[in-house]
């Protein structure tokens, strides 16, 4: 008798973790296929979660939705998983010049920050507390779902080939399926069904640091984002390169994040690791979901880029609803917007 599963998910980060988490809770069949290696992105990323986006302070994009399914979703998944990875921490964005705290000060009267954040003063221009962010251990949260999942046999840590897949019948290898679902991150460019979708990905290089002296209870931000993992050990980053897509860190950022950690840490510190991860990340900055034109039963979930910690517990809920007929996606979301 052949294999049958109602879902086969392709890709285990934290978009194919998080809806393959949702489905099985659901009580239905699905597999999740992938290699961990693979994983670049999110086996390495710092997790920040920071709903004050980019040099103009803004509100990140659906930001009241998002931050009211993350704080849910996180701690009911700790609780079954009994391991701790969502960290509540307060953020200080420190402005260096009276730009950036002219640029805040422009837009502080506006009611969609309340509640986000507030203005403080310091010797300096000042720096914005940010009340809602924190940071995901996206290690241990990777770690956690795939030993319950490979306890459950639900995840075959293989490498998926295209070729293989046939969508008429509905088979992969000799396994029976009623949907397929790509969470492929990069690895998108080489499915033959979306690669013609914009994804651009993006490189990007953190460093971990041991530092005695530097207060461990607030994430800091000015230039480059200072978190603190436990013990003394802290995550500077990010950088962004389209162009090196290699896995190797490089010489030219690791100077370009020391330069910018000076302004925060004026203590001594040892570089204990430099890393590398790609993110894939979509030209208008919104993720990639929907259903093929052709093939009914294919679907995409992908291009959360820097966001995914942020986006991925509300989004693989829509993404779910909308697999299984009972909701729609968020245009903005729809990959219909590309063709």
């Amino acid at each position: 008798m052949s294999e049958y599963t109602d879902f086969l998910i392709v890709g285990g980060g934290i978009s194919g973790l998080s809806l393959h988490w949702r489905l099985r809770s659901m009580g239905l069949k699905s597999i999740l296929m992938d290699l961990p290696e693979q994983n670049r992105s999110t086996s390495i990323a710092a997790g920040l979660i920071n709903p004050i986006a980019g040099k103009y302070y803004s509100l990140a994009w659906r930001a009241d939705e998002f931050f009211k399914e993350l704080e849910r979703f996180y701690p009911i998944l700790e609780k079954e998983l009994n391991t701790q990875f969502f960290h509540r921490m307060p953020i200080e964005r420190i402005f260096r010049t009276a730009g950036e705290q002219n640029q805040w000060l422009s837009k502080a009267h506006l009611p969609k920050y309340d509640g986000y954040c507030s203005f403080e003063k310091n010797e300096g221009y000042g720096k914005l507390i940010v009340h809602k962010g924190g940071w995901l251990n996206t290690s241990v949260f990777s770690s956690a779902l795939q030993n319950r999942f490979r306890d459950e046999k639900t995840l075959r840590q293989v490498h998926f080939e295209h070729a293989k897949l046939d969508p008429d019948k509905r088979v992969y290898d000799g396994l029976n399926y009623g949907s397929v679902v790509f969470c492929e991150g990069k690895d998108m460019l080489g499915n033959p069904w979306f690669n013609e979708l914009p994804l651009t990905p993006n490189k990007g290089e953190i460093m971990d640091i041991y530092c005695r002296d530097l207060e461990q209870e607030t994430i800091r931000i000015s230039g480059v984002f200072v978190l603190p993992l436990g013990d003394h050990l802290f995550r500077v980053g990010a950088t962004y390169d389209h162009h090196d897509l290699s896995l190797e860190p490089t010489k030219e950022k690791k100077e370009e994040l020391l330069s910018r950690l000076r302004f925060i840490c004026s203590h001594p510190f040892k570089i204990m690791e430099h890393k590398v991860g790609i993110r894939p990340a979509v030209k208008d900055r919104r993720p990639l979901m929907g259903r093929h034109a052709e093939f009914t039963s294919m679907y995409i979930f992908n291009g959360l880029g820097s966001k995914g910690v942020s986006m991925s517990p509300l989004l693989s809920l829509e993404m779910m609803n909308y697999i299984r007929g009972i909701g729609s996606l968020h245009p903005d979301c729809n990959m219909n917007r590309f063709l």
